[in-house]
């Protein structure tokens, strides 16, 4: 399923560097039936910001993708006046890299993923007509609001460009960051981030939670690990230690009480993980990935990822005896371990 930038974001779009209004001018397509290519121009600032394929690149620092925007529409740029894009970046994150190459691949398929999204979209008020998913990744939670609430007006805001690409919602998905949304104040019913935060470095977390208050117009639905063990993984070349999946933080019932300035809990729902019972008992003292490293990382800091291997190496061979010792486990009964939350907050009306 495609998502367009089209006339429904006309006019509602604001410059994530300054807030000012954008204005909008196409090179290929039209309002009414999808903008394929173009630059919303903030001319406060002398920037522009690419429509490419449809999705309104609003990054705060230029990508490869909006440079060669920018070099193919050169002639049509030049008659703007002086526009210019935002600097590039100095250089991307290992986090960065990570969603633009495996990130996606897997994502949501499992029972845990399809039944945690089916909690969302129970636990958004039926009052609600317009919703923005923050960290909207390939768009599956969008996909699934959008079958049970065909006539909510929704939308996506992702920085993984991957994730935008494999999209399969209806819904437009911009390609932003949640520090920056480029929507005015109060500008949506409600606002939804799913197992983003927790992701975030805390600067920029809290400028996150910040813009999430500041555009949702009555609810925010937030979606984070609760009293997570978080894992670590070494990476065998230089020896960092980091948690694979990137998650920089967790969250227990106190965080969640002061987590958005502004709004208060109104409703929550614990999702408790499924685990083999040797890997439960193991939890409380097991801080390792078991194997060491696994195969999506990329070591922060030396940018090492595992080289694929082929059958029948030792590398494989050990891989194999894991994977035995994982069958073997599976084996065993399964309980509910901690696991993830759901927590609505409602603005406050002093």
């Amino acid at each position: 399923m495609k998502n367009s930038f089209d006339q429904a974001l006309l006019g509602h779009l604001r410059c994530p560097a300054s807030g000012e209004l954008l204005e909008l001018r196409v090179f290929a397509g039209s309002p009414a039936d999808g903008i394929e290519a173009g630059v919303l121009i903030a001319r406060g600032r002398g920037l522009f910001y690419p429509v490419i394929g449809g999705v309104a690149h609003l990054l705060p620092h230029a990508t490869p993708a909006m440079e060669a925007f920018a070099r193919q529409w050169s002639e049509e740029i030049g008659t703007l006046g002086g526009l210019r894009l935002p600097a590039p970046a100095r250089e991307s994150s290992p986090e960065e890299e990570h969603f633009e190459t495996s990130g996606i691949e897997g994502v949501g398929g499992d029972s845990f993923d399809i039944g945690r999204r089916a909690a969302a979209v129970d636990l958004v008020p039926h009052e609600v007509d317009s919703l923005l998913d923050v960290g909207a990744g390939p768009g599956l939670f969008l996909a699934d609001f959008e079958t049970a609430r065909p006539h909510v007006r929704t939308l996506g805001l992702e920085r993984s460009g991957a994730a935008i690409r494999a999209a399969r919602c209806t819904s437009p998905i911009l390609m932003g960051t949640a520090n920056r949304l480029p929507l005015p104040d109060e500008a949506v019913d409600c606002v939804v981030t799913m197992e983003m935060l927790e992701h975030l470095p805390s600067a920029i977390h809290e400028q996150g939670l910040r813009e999430l208050a500041r555009v949702a117009r009555r609810f925010v639905l937030v979606n984070v690990p609760y009293r997570e063990r978080r894992l670590q993984a070494e990476c065998p070349d230089c020896g960092c230690v980091f948690n694979p999946s990137y998650h920089l933080r967790s969250y227990d019932g106190d965080a969640l009480m002061r987590l958005l300035p502004g709004f208060r809990p109104l409703t929550q729902r614990l999702l408790p993980r499924r685990e083999n019972l040797l890997k439960a008992m193991a939890a409380p003292w097991r801080t390792r990935v078991f194997g060491g490293f696994t195969d999506y990382a990329i070591c922060p800091q030396c940018r090492y990822r595992r080289p694929s291997v082929p059958a029948g190496t030792p590398a494989t061979r050990a891989g194999g005896w894991r994977s035995t010792l994982h069958a073997l486990a599976a084996r065993l009964p399964r309980v509910d371990v901690r696991g993830e939350i759901l927590v609505l907050y409602e603005r406050k009306h002093d």
